[in-house]
Order: structure tokens, then C-alpha cells, then sequence
């Protein structure tokens, strides 16, 4: 077991009701969370979830109504200003949309956070050189932003966290405003730099791809609370909670509706998962052969999570109820997960 870098308690954060004598919102509600030192950590959930909220508490820019966050084994200062600042320095922040300086350059972007801590120019000099080697952008130094693609703003970004050597690395959202192959190339510096620099990394994202090629473990975040928590693997293959299926299982949506409306006694949907060795099986072949039992699938495809496959396929079964059950229960003691929808 990894020792616990980010220790959340029964954290919750209110906020006024939008009507007048309504009862007060809650953007967190009693949520609990340990973060790992020296993982990559998705926190997954749909808009409103609470995301946002989170991220600020973590950073101090939200003071909590209840609960704590202990950070390096500390419980956070919010209300410290001096201490805060110190707190704020171990964490680097990348955002969603860059938040870089149009005045300046990449490196006096990269630079302005040493600055306001102190350094000296010379110290400031050698750091930034160090960190856009790090992160490919040693010859941009000089560029202003607005001639950096986003890919490269984004990167530019990534370094400026890393300017002070934090231990923390808090993405929000770092790859929405960029295109398949910048994600991928963004996603694979993160990897590298969790590597080499022994980075903590967590990534709040709305975007099920980034956590599934990035991280370790993921956190499922519904109205406030985590609902699932566990390694990306697992809660993939064998999503628990409805919210988590319902983020996972998109595929079953774009089935055309009027599809789904034609229902008969004699036919179920069902999703199948696969992993390792039974992606690769003709398990619905073998089903078919053995039981009075027809396959339409309707949708599906097949992924590497962490180096295992793992696929899922939606099928609607035809046959008699007994036929069916018969099936069902034959793909169950090969593991293969069966999971109904509507």
C-alpha cells in the first residue's frame, strides 16, 4: 500500500440556496478520499458534480464548511495566509485553458512563480531552462503565447507548474481544449514526468479516455460525494454504482432510441465484459453452439487498460427465457461479466 499523500475527511462545502429561504446547496457532501504519493489519480463525474469545488478546496481557494484535508500529513491552513503560500508551493496547477501571461514570454510565464517566491534572476534563469527542457519548449523560450500552438501552451503551462519542484501535480481538465493527437502527445509527457520526477499527479476531467490511458486509480464523483473508487482496471471492467455505469456505458446510448423501444418477452439486452484471455475466446460463438440462443450485437469494441485487454459488447439475446438464463449463466463461469439494460 503507497503512503497516503492527500488525506480527505467528510469534506463538504455549502453554498446559499439560488432561492430565497430554500435550503443551502451542497457542492461537496461529507466526501472522503486518500490520494496515493506517487500515483497518476483520475477524479471522474459528469457536470455539477462537484469537481471544480473539489479542486479549489485542495488549493485553498475554497474554505471548506466542513471536514479536513491533510496534505504531507498537515491539515491545510486555510485561514493562514503565510502558511497557506507555503502549502501552495509544494502544488502545481495546470489549467484547462492555459491561464498564461499575453505579456510575457514562455519563459517569463515560467519564471513569474519563482519570482514572487524570491528568487534570484540567475536562479530563475537555470530553473526555467530546466523545466521547458523537461517539457520540450527549450526553444520557445522567447515566444510570447500567442504564436505557441495548444499543445505548446499547454506545455508551457505543465512547466510552470513544475517551476517551484512541487510534489503535487493538479490537472484540471488539461487536455479539453486540444486535439486527439496533442492529448495523446500531452498525455504521454505526464507519464514521463511521473516517472522521472517521482510526480504525484491528479486529474479532474469530465473525459473517460484521458483517465483509462493515464492513470493508476480513479475516484467516480456524483452530486458531491464519491460514489466508486478503486484501480482503473477494475472499476472499468466491473462498474458497481449506477452513476459509474452510466458514465462508462455511453455505447448503450448511441443505440438508436427507436431501436430500444422495440421490446419483446423473448429477447434481452445484455452488456458483456471481457478481459485478458476472454477477449480473445469466441465466447459468443461458443454460447450460441451450445444453447438455443440468437446474438444481435449491437454495439462493442475492445481497449488496453494498464496492459490488460478488455472488451465489452452489447447484445440482445433472442430465444425462450429458460434458453436465455441457460446462456447467461454459461458466460458467467467462463467470468465473463453480464450486466442487463434496458
Amino acid at each position: 500500500m503507497k503512503e497516503i499523500l492527500i488525506e480527505i475527511k467528510n469534506l463538504s462545502k455549502q453554498f446559499p440556496s439560488p432561492k430565497e429561504g430554500g435550503q443551502p446547496v451542497y457542492a461537496l457532501n461529507h466526501l472522503s478520499l486518500s490520494l496515493p504519493r506517487g500515483c497518476i489519480y483520475g477524479i471522474i463525474g459528469m457536470s455539477g458534480a462537484g469537481k471544480s469545488t473539489l479542486l479549489r478546496c485542495l488549493t485553498g481557494l475554497d474554505i471548506p464548511s466542513e471536514g479536513t484535508v491533510t496534505f504531507e500529513g498537515r491539515e491545510f491552513p486555510y485561514t493562514n495566509g503565510q502558511a497557506l503560500q507555503l502549502f501552495r508551493k509544494q502544488m502545481g496547477m495546470v489549467f484547462q485553458h492555459f491561464q498564461l501571461f499575453s505579456s510575457r514570454t514562455v519563459g517569463q510565464n515560467v519564471a513569474y512563480p519563482l519570482e514572487i517566491s524570491g528568487f534570484t534572476p540567475s536562479e530563475c534563469e537555470e530553473r526555467v531552462k530546466e523545466v521547458l527542457e523537461l517539457v520540450g519548449l527549450e526553444s520557445k523560450k522567447d515566444y510570447h503565447p500567442c504564436s505557441l500552438s495548444g499543445g505548446e501552451k499547454q506545455r508551457a503551462g505543465i512547466a510552470r507548474a513544475l517551476a517551484s519542484h512541487p510534489s503535487l501535480l493538479l490537472c484540471d481538465e488539461p487536455t479539453s481544449a486540444l486535439d486527439p493527437k496533442t492529448t495523446r502527445d500531452l498525455l504521454q509527457l505526464l507519464r514521463t514526468l511521473h516517472q522521472h520526477l517521482g510526480l504525484t499527479i491528479v486529474i479532474i476531467t469530465h473525459q473517460l479516455e484521458i483517465v483509462k490511458q493515464t492513470c493508476e486509480r480513479v475516484a467516480v464523483l456524483a452530486d458531491g460525494q464519491i460514489v466508486e473508487e478503486g484501480e482503473v482496471k477494475t472499476i472499468f471492467t466491473q462498474p458497481q454504482h449506477p452513476i459509474t455505469r452510466h458514465l462508462l456505458h455511453a455505447d448503450a446510448e448511441e443505440i438508436p432510441e427507436d431501436f430500444l423501444k422495440q421490446h419483446s418477452p423473448e429477447k434481452r439486452r445484455v452488456r458483456l465484459g471481457f478481459e485478458g484471455m476472454q477477449a480473445k475466446e469466441p465466447m459468443l460463438s461458443h454460447m450460441i453452439k451450445r444453447y438455443d440462443v440468437e446474438a444481435n450485437i449491437l454495439s462493442g469494441g475492445l481497449e488496453s487498460l494498464q496492459g490488460t485487454i478488455v472488451g465489452h459488447l452489447f447484445v440482445e439475446l433472442s430465444g425462450t427465457a429458460e434458453e436465455i438464463e441457460r446462456a447467461l449463466t454459461f458466460l458467467r463461469h467462463q467470468h465473463i461479466i453480464c450486466e442487463e439494460f434496458p
